[in-house]
């Protein structure tokens, strides 16, 4: 059945809205509002790489490089699209905010360029963090280090369950796949870490997501 107008109407305004709802998540984002709410594989890290360091978006560094290429091979994008079908979520980014809050008006003409530092922001609550998986509604969360499992299990498991998910074993949760790896872009630099971490990521591949849940 074809959707009416009415539906399409519906439908634009829910996700304007989402995208709204998405707004104060837009530090801790590899991407923009539409292209989270396209997202089917939802990817979360703790810990700052060398980019995100030097006040890079998240992703921005060899990881988010090496990230798109497992999603290829896991069957959630297609080569030549690396930016699609999925989002990265850093629980703590850094942004570069000026130094002095001096208003334009009030400082001298003569004052020197305003300098500029790395602030880090507000770490993700479990609440917030469960709120915005919910705004962005993925089917597969991937977790790539210890501190993202447990802030992702407090938020979306009960502390029994969260005790059973480690990078051995997905988890459902509520329809959706939670899957972690043991330091994704720690293991970068060493070929047998990258072979261990890429059997713990095999676990969400979108084949395996159909054999779970067909």
């Amino acid at each position: 059945m074809q959707p009416t107008q009415r539906d399409i109407t519906w439908l634009t305004a829910t996700l304007k809205a989402r995208a709204l709802d998405l707004e104060p998540f837009a530090a801790y984002l590899s991407c923009g509002p539409k292209r989270a709410l396209e997202s089917m594989v939802l990817v979360v890290k703790g810990q700052r790489g060398a980019a995100e360091e030097a006040g890079g978006v998240p992703f921005s560094g060899r990881d988010g490089a090496a990230l798109k290429g497992a999603l290829v091979r896991l069957g959630w994008i297609n080569p030549g699209d690396e930016d699609a079908n999925w989002c990265g979520v850093l629980l703590a980014p850094l942004s570069v905010a000026p130094l002095s809050a001096a208003p334009l008006s009030t400082a001298p003409l003569s004052a020197a360029p305003l300098s500029t530092a790395p602030l880090s922001a507000a770490p993700l609550t479990k609440e917030r963090l469960r709120l915005l998986i919910e705004i962005i509604d993925p089917v597969v969360i991937v977790t790539l280090d210890e501190e993202a499992r447990q802030a992702t299990g407090k938020a979306m498991l009960s502390q029994q369950t969260l005790s059973l998910w480690h990078p051995k074993t997905a988890i459902d949760a509520g329809g959706r796949l939670l899957v972690s790896v043991h330091g994704f872009e720690a293991a970068l630099g060493s070929e047998a870490e990258k072979q261990l971490v890429w059997q713990q990521l095999k676990q969400a591949s979108r084949a395996e997501l159909l054999k779970r849940f067909r």
